[in-house]
């Protein structure tokens, strides 16, 4: 995906005003001044989209999804292709069978494990039943009726699904968790009947997760949708224009994120599917505790992966309130004996009327590797239900966006982007105009919270090559201290000069301006002046570096402009009066046209 599709980034040919007063954007039409952004990761990453809940990636691990004469078909069955299907094709196919049982079309698939979901559009022909099979351990099924959509018999299954799409046409859909898998069985009836007759069926998918979802067409091979890797996460948190999400490489180490039915009890019970999650499907969890010594855990050695002593992780999930109103997190460390709380009786604040996520920090004490996390109160007092979604638990002292698992802990690799013009992780502005010596860089940024950061120093950064040295950077400088955003300089010489300043605005604008001659270094901030020196000892700034190296960081917008700006512009560039960029631009008290 193009820089471009969706976030701002704008090089400006003539600086704030070209010579008939109007400001002019200059993108080049080959392609080769976007981003090509790197994750290295599929299915893991997520952002907030448009809508407000939280996309994936998704993909269909059949191969030939739609293809039924390419499936494995038994002896006594036939498939006759070109049928009328659910959605007005010639697509669908028609599945005989003689009178003989165990008559099926099945693919051979050994992976994915853990929880999973098959799914495919049937409707009923001269036979009415039909069965969908998972195997090896467990083995798996589930029989509809498929005149009415009703389930007739089921084993081993966290749960099914009917949805009636039309003309005698419904979705069916069944949910295992697989230790292992062997392969992927659609009977054209009961599996042992001896009817003889046909149905039809369309668009089979197989894909990780509690839910049937939007369906993917596949070939020769699986194929994905969604947020994928590779392609830069424009968030929506909050609404309004997105903020390009760039973090750290984290790993989830709760193996099933959102099937939390395997998870340890006492006195409470789990209602897997139960109601709309923050994703906008049904497969949020209903906990319900039922006396004042009642619990809901996650453990290692179970459901989450082992950790290591003397570390600080941050443990996070999606709550909303049901008619529990006590609503209280812990954390428990399962050795060295005796077992002992990290943190017990938390108090978090839950909505009953829209989803909130939930993050505590903790430090494992020496010894420890095995842990409980308890989204619920441990102790006595808070009885009821409550709602819970996207279980995570990863090194670091913030949470980061979430990362779904589905019966093992998954990673999310760090983001990087490269342009055509070389390969260092860097837009190189220089064959565009951009000299980078008087020059003046706009950043407005997204979500600026207290937090320390992982590791390294870069997240933006602004020069001529890939040292810090001669160039400036927007990060959090403190790996030990909660800190904000900072504007940092360092000279050739790595002096740090002038001296950098610490951004506490939640959503800060920033502009960073040089003029070549004089050395003089400017920065506004929210329509402030807050640093003017001198330093002549920089490299030209014409390289703008995105990484998500260090804490997270959300970028919104990125303006670079060919010359100084003036402190009136610079003031209103940067100023919060505005609601918008676009608002500013069109101004009455101003003379620049709409280019966002």
């Amino acid at each position: 995906m193009s820089f471009y599709d969706d976030a701002k980034f704008m090089f400006l040919a003539g600086g704030a005003a070209g010579k008939d007063g109007k400001a002019y954007s200059l993108k080049p039409t080959d392609g080769s001044g976007d981003f090509t952004f790197s994750r290295g990761t599929n299915l893991t990453a997520t952002r907030v989209g448009k809508d407000g809940y939280i996309e994936k990636g998704g993909e269909n691990l059949f191969l030939h999804s739609n293809n039924f004469n390419s499936w494995i078909v038994s002896g006594g069955t036939t498939v006759t292709s070109g049928q009328t299907g659910y959605d007005g094709s010639s697509d669908a196919y028609q599945i005989t069978k003689d009178a003989g049982g165990f008559r099926f079309v099945r693919q051979g698939l050994t992976s994915p494990t853990g929880v999973v979901t098959f799914s495919v559009y049937m409707k009923a022909g001269t036979l009415t039943t039909a069965t969908l099979r998972l195997l090896s351990s467990p083995d798996a099924r589930a029989s509809f009726n498929l005149n009415t959509g009703a389930l007739v018999s089921s084993s081993n299954v966290l749960g099914t699904s009917s949805t009636s799409i039309g003309n005698g046409w419904w979705r069916y859909s069944m949910t295992a968790n697989m230790t292992t898998m062997a392969e992927q069985v659609i009977y054209p009836d009961d599996i042992t009947a001896t009817n003889a007759g046909y149905i039809y069926i369309q668009d089979a998918q197989l894909e990780q997760g509690l839910v049937a979802t939007d369906y993917i067409e596949t070939g020769a091979t699986t194929a994905t949708s969604g947020l994928l890797e590779d392609e830069p996460r424009f968030d929506y948190t909050g609404g309004g224009c997105p903020a390009l999400l760039m973090e750290p490489t984290r790993t989830n180490l709760v193996k099933n994120s959102e099937y939390l039915g395997d998870y340890s009890t006492s006195n409470a019970t789990i209602t897997t599917n139960a109601l709309t999650s923050p994703e906008g499907l049904d497969n949020a969890t209903t906990i319900d505790v039922t006396s004042n010594s009642g619990s809901v855990y996650a453990q290692s050695g179970g459901q989450v992966e082992s950790v290591t002593a003397e570390t600080e992780y941050t443990f996070s999930f999606y709550v909303k309130q049901g008619t529990n109103t006590e609503n209280y997190l812990a954390v428990r460390a399962q050795n060295p004996a005796p077992e002992t709380f990290i943190s017990q009786d938390v108090a978090y604040t839950a909505s009953t009327t829209e989803w909130k996520r939930i993050s505590h920090t903790f430090t494992t004490p020496a010894g420890c590797t095995s842990i409980r996390l308890y989204p619920q109160r441990y102790s006595s007092g808070g009885q009821g239900t409550t709602h819970i979604w996207g279980m995570q638990l990863e090194t670091g002292s913030y949470a980061t966006s979430y990362i779904p698992t589905y019966g093992s802990s998954a990673t999310r690799a760090k983001e990087g982007a490269t342009d055509s013009y070389d390969q260092t992780s860097v837009l190189d502005l220089s064959s565009s105009g951009l000299d980078g010596e008087d020059v003046s860089w706009f950043f407005e940024l997204k979500n600026n919270q207290y937090v320390i950061r992982d590791n390294g120093g870069l997240t933006i950064r602004v020069g001529s090559n890939t040292s810090n040295n001669g160039s400036f950077r927007i990060y959090r400088p403190d790996a030990v201290n909660p800190r904000r955003l900072n504007v940092v300089f360092q000279d050739t010489g790595s002096n740090f000069t002038p001296s950098g300043y610490e951004m506490t605005s939640e959503n800060p604008k920033v502009l960073v301006k040089r003029t070549w001659s004089t050395g003089r270094i400017q920065v506004y901030v929210d329509g402030v002046s807050v640093i003017d020196g001198t330093d002549s000892d920089y490299n030209a700034w014409y390289k703008l570096e995105l990484s998500g190296e260090g804490s997270t960081l959300e970028l919104k917008q990125v303006l670079a402009f060919p010359t100084v700006l003036s402190d009136n512009d610079s003031e209103i560039l940067t100023g919060t009066s505005y609601s918008s960029f676009a608002a500013m631009a069109t101004s009455t008290a101003l003379n620049y046209t709409l280019y966002e």
